[in-house]
């Protein structure tokens, strides 16, 4: 009898258990009949070409969470072992900030010099809080030029909330939509940014990669 209490208090955390402690009112499910569910960013809107060629470098992330959702409750930060993602929350954010961006990877010339503008992006944050009702996404993103030993050119740090409504039966979907959302914010806050950064460097007499002219004419 006493084997069998301490394997039950041994199982994995789950949503549920904060939402006792955020103070939300049920009866814990029995953990014998929790299931797994899996949830991704989907897919992005492809957004226009930016003014010079862009190449995404894979994503990182500080965390050793992998590919469980993330829910704070208060202080607590507790990954569901219930509620996971497809894959890391770097690598979803790699994968859709490249398809989003897509048709800026095409931007030079065939007969010029190859030379890229390189993101990358550092994954501070990716957790849903029961207590406030949000998720929040938090990303470092820079800009490096690899004609110049990869100069970083540009970087900003995003900070983006969305509110999020969780039910106790299925927390994991509220925290994928709310994701989802936030990911798409991220997305064209960087477009607009980078479209600006061009503006910027045609300003100070920088000629991109994209408007140089074709070798032979």
């Amino acid at each position: 009898m006493m084997k069998n209490t301490l394997r039950l208090f041994a199982l994995p955390v789950s949503c549920a258990a904060l939402f006792l402690s955020a103070g939300c009112s049920g009866l814990l499910p029995d953990p014998e009949y929790h299931e797994t569910v899996t949830y991704d960013l989907g897919l992005p809107e492809v957004r226009k070409p930016l003014p010079f060629p862009l190449v995404i470098r894979p994503f990182s992330a500080d965390t050793s969470a992998r590919y469980k959702m993330l829910f704070r409750s208060g202080e607590r930060l507790v990954p569901d072992e219930f509620a996971r993602w497809s894959r890391t929350p770097a690598e979803m954010l790699t994968r859709y900030c490249r398809i989003a961006f897509s048709r800026s990877l095409d931007r030079i010339p065939a007969d010029t010099p190859a030379r890229e503008y390189l993101l990358t992006g550092s994954v501070l944050a990716c957790e849903t809080d029961l207590t406030a009702s949000v998720s929040r996404l938090y990303v470092k993103c820079a800009l490096c030029d690899s004609e110049r030993d990869f100069q970083v050119l540009w970087s900003k740090t995003y900070f983006i909330s969305e509110p999020v409504t969780i039910s106790k039966e299925a927390p994991g979907k509220g925290a994928a939509d709310s994701m989802r959302r936030a990911a798409e914010k991220l997305v064209q806050d960087l477009d607009q940014d980078l479209s600006g950064l061009a503006d910027r460097l045609k300003a100070d007499g920088k000629k991109l990669p994209a408007e140089s002219p074709a070798k032979g004419k």
